[in-house]
């Protein structure tokens, strides 16, 4: 007989995700480890409500012992929590590509009259979010961001960690005259001066949570991307 007041769930087994199973009681009643396996896999089949349900739930478990029997933050809920932005963003960037024409050929053919114009490449290979200089270079505990050129505006969609112990900030970068409520990025972001390496002040807006930065991000797409034809290539 089924017993759904416990679930064991083994990270070297195949993991069948319903996402209407899985209800805060019974991922509550799991273990630590189990949860974060059931976040992992949760992620990975696009199953991002459950993985986002599982994510609330390990922030509010006490934080486990070491050897020591000191307190500390369990190292794979961090790592959940940055696995899951990335995803989020990788997804969101593959439904934007459906709806407008992102690619680079066309950006430098509507941007003709720019002179030295360089697009930028939407997403990296295969379909992935590409890693910032400042994450390469571990200035940033990791920058992971899609971005798009068109004409004079560059629009930027970064999730960021400044350091191991900061929470992920979700970062969108435009010219300060489409953002409701730009910053420079030096002011935000250590290790960045205009003045240094001879550019103009780039702006950012932050958010802590992904849907306000996405819908954001998805109007100035809007407004600055050409649309995919029904029935077009």
């Amino acid at each position: 007989m089924k017993n759904d007041t416990k679930t064991n769930i083994s990270s070297k087994n195949t993991l069948a995700i319903q996402a209407s199973s899985w209800t805060f009681d019974r991922i509550s009643q799991m273990s630590r480890d189990d949860i974060s396996n059931l976040s992992h896999n949760a992620t990975a089949r696009g199953q991002f409500e459950v993985a986002e349900l599982c994510q609330s739930i390990l922030k509010t478990l006490p934080a486990t012992r070491n050897s020591a029997g000191k307190k500390s933050s369990s190292k794979s809920v961090g790592d959940e929590t940055e696995n899951l932005a990335i995803a989020s963003l990788e997804k969101f960037g593959r439904e934007l590509i459906q709806l407008y024409d992102l690619s680079e050929k066309t950006a430098r053919k509507l941007s003709r009259d720019i002179a030295n114009f360089t697009p930028h490449k939407f997403m990296g290979k295969d379909g992935f979010v590409k890693t910032g200089g400042k994450g390469k270079k571990g200035a940033l505990k990791f920058d992971k961001y899609i971005s798009y050129r068109i004409q004079h505006e560059t629009l930027v969609f970064s999730v960021v960690k400044p350091n191991e112990t900061a929470e992920v900030l979700y970062e969108i970068q435009a010219s300060p005259g489409v953002l409701p409520a730009p910053k420079k990025l030096s002011e935000v972001r250590q290790g960045i001066d205009e003045l240094d390496i001879n550019k103009a002040p780039r702006y950012a807006q932050y958010f802590s949570q992904f849907d306000e930065a996405a819908n954001l991000f998805k109007l100035l797409i809007d407004k600055f991307a050409p649309k995919i034809q029904p029935g077009g290539s």
